[in-house]
């Protein structure tokens, strides 16, 4: 009879301590999250209740837009940032992996980069993880539009020195492109 009160303390005991980690890691499916719907451009994608509303930059003539969530160093664009080559189209994605070595060869702000291939959305995507001599840490994804080739593609961009992981997590396994 003891040896039953013994085994049933000691599961309690147990289950009580497993119910005290796992509610302390938490996940961001504990985080309350509002959609982003743009329907112009494509894109939808859940973020964090606690960022706020999303600053929204579009230049319709010539269709680009950003989404910037600025006090957390996030943003999503289609190139909104980008100058056009001389001949007037956006640089392809290869042109701005370059733009990394040249960066890092002269000293200017680059210290170190790699650069991996992965999937976002159910589409292809470059990775690129940047230390800044500064001390900095920031990560741009490129994803390619669909059938678009090099030169049409999204950017995602953050400072993962200065951003949560799991925040960035609900907008990078959410978004649903449509275009």
């Amino acid at each position: 009879m003891k040896k039953n009160y013994f085994i049933i303390i000691c599961s309690i005991i147990i289950f009580l301590l497993c119910m005290v980690f796992c509610h302390s890691k938490g996940t961001f499916n504990d985080l309350e999250t509002n959609n982003y719907i743009n329907e112009e451009y494509g894109i939808s994608f859940n973020f964090p209740r606690s960022w706020g509303e999303p600053e929204v930059l579009q230049d319709t003539l010539n269709n680009k837009f950003s989404i910037d969530f600025s006090a957390h160093y996030f943003s999503l664009n289609n190139g909104y940032y980008f100058l056009e080559n001389s001949d007037g189209t956006k640089p392809s994605v290869q042109d701005l992996l370059d733009y990394y070595q040249k960066d890092m060869d002269i000293h200017n702000e680059v210290e170190y980069y790699n650069i991996s291939d992965i999937i976002i959305g159910g589409r292809n995507a470059v990775k690129v993880s940047v230390d800044t001599l500064d001390g900095g840490h920031h990560i741009d994804i490129y994803i390619y539009k669909e059938d678009k080739g090099q030169n049409d593609f999204y950017l995602i961009t953050y400072d993962d020195s200065k951003i949560n992981k799991e925040e960035v997590g609900i907008i990078i396994s959410s978004l649903v492109f449509s275009d």
